[in-house]
């Protein structure tokens, strides 16, 4: 085999984050930090990422597992026996290479993986690992989608698949379920965007998962009020390709996701300070109540003024170009 690189990009929501669980429409796109995979030839029935070698058996076994706790977890609603089969630092590995194994991947290679997307930062690290790593062994197409899907799932109960969508296909992306079925296509929009800054409010203490769990439990009782906030962040979303005003409809979009309880008060914080000096921002993956609550998409009409700020108060933050290629491969 010759040397080969996959690389996939991250991603970020522009709108629609937690609402697109429930079927609202959500804006993505690709952004310029990647996760590459190198590829060469390795041992029969083993793969090796970063010198840790992977018996193809034990890979399989550990897909299987984590599926029947994720059919277990969708019956009693239980996250907990999946999070701790989850929980290893090589999980994510192992459960991606295991199924792709499963639906025809190949073994005996030698993987590499570099990543600049920042883990836990609602930028879509999983995903494109787990693309990326789906890619390595050979799948495309539907089976690695399919193979991507279960890791996601896995990993974080129940997610939308937008992540996924994006890193894949790059650029911008308009997203939705509709009666399960993803309504995929480029976001076509009405107007040249922005420049936008991407702040890292902190790491959170929650995992995706949780934070999905936890809206879902926040609202058990008023399910009409989920809907209505869903509603309004799917009209923010449509408003976005329209070319509505966008620091309007960041500074609502975050007003819903405040609602929804998944920010916590370091980035409210953030929030505050930015729109003190006119400017506004949102988070944008799944959030974090207790501690950070991952990245955040900040603007300015005056993007000077912003990262003044942003240097002042010694944020962490990244310049990064939007819509960039999804995933592609390099020979070496």
């Amino acid at each position: 085999m010759n040397s080969l690189t996959i690389s996939v990009p991250g991603k970020v929501f522009l709108a629609g984050e937690h609402a697109v669980v429930y079927g609202a429409k959500a804006v993505l796109a690709a952004v310029g930090l990647r996760c590459a995979v190198k590829v060469k030839s390795g041992t029969v029935d083993t793969i090796t990422v970063n010198g840790k070698n992977y018996q193809d058996k034990k890979l399989i076994e550990f897909a299987d597992q984590a599926k029947t706790l994720w059919q277990e977890f969708q019956q009693n609603g239980n996250f907990n026996p999946l999070k701790q089969w989850m929980s290893g630092k090589d999980s994510l590995i192992k459960i991606v290479l295991g199924e792709s194994l499963i639906k025809g991947g190949k073994s005996g290679v030698v993987l590499k993986i570099e990543s600049l997307i920042p883990m836990g930062a609602g930028m879509g690290s999983s995903a494109a690992v787990a693309t990326a790593l789906g890619a390595a062994v050979g799948l495309s197409g539907k089976e690695l989608d399919e193979a991507v899907t279960v890791s996601e799932r896995c990993q974080h109960g129940n997610p939308s698949g937008a992540d996924q969508a994006t890193v894949l296909n790059g650029g911008l992306v308009e997203y939705q379920k509709v009666d399960g079925q993803k309504m995929i296509k480029p976001a076509e929009f009405n107007h040249q965007l922005p420049e936008f800054i991407l702040i890292n409010s902190g790491k959170p203490a929650e995992s995706t998962g949780e934070m999905v769990a936890m809206v879902a439990e926040r609202f058990k009782a008023d399910q009409e009020k989920l809907k209505t906030i869903c509603s309004q962040i799917s009209q923010i979303s449509e408003q976005w390709l329209k070319g509505g005003n966008i620091s309007q409809l960041i500074k609502q979009n975050e007003k819903y996701l405040e609602e929804l309880g998944v920010v916590g008060e370091k980035a409210k914080m953030i929030v505050a300070e930015i729109e003190r000096i006119g400017g506004s921002v949102k988070i944008c993956g799944a959030g974090g109540v207790k501690a950070g609550a991952g990245t955040m998409l900040a603007y300015h009409g005056q993007p000077q003024r912003l990262k003044k700020l942003v240097k002042e108060k010694g944020w962490e933050y990244y310049t990064v170009e939007l819509g960039v290629t999804g995933l592609s491969y390099e020979k070496n």
